[in-house]
């Protein structure tokens, strides 16, 4: 009887590591995707920023942000970054609602 018991044990064991060497393969292949994906992330990330900075405009509003989070007025964002007043006060409207 004792020796039925050690067999069932013995058995379980070897079936929790087959179960254990299967969720190892499946983590490293989840690893792997994730290493892919987040390699394409900042791939894209780069690509939507070299864009933005080749429109011209684009490159405006962008200053326009950054010196709004350096504390920047409407006035010295118009003259700056050659905006209308309206324009500006609507980016310091938004950026101050976030």
């Amino acid at each position: 009887m004792l020796q039925t018991q050690v067999d069932h044990l013995e058995d379980q064991l070897h079936s929790h590591a087959l179960q254990l060497s299967e969720l190892h393969q499946i983590s490293q292949g989840l690893g792997k995707q994730l290493r892919d994906l987040h390699s394409q992330q900042i791939e894209q990330s780069s690509q939507i920023t070299q864009a933005i900075e080749q429109e011209p405009q684009a490159r405006l509003y962008n200053r326009a942000s950054k010196m709004l989070e350096l504390g920047a007025d409407v006035e010295e964002i118009m003259r700056e970054c050659e905006l209308p007043k309206a324009e500006a006060e609507l980016m310091r409207h938004l950026y101050h609602s976030k």
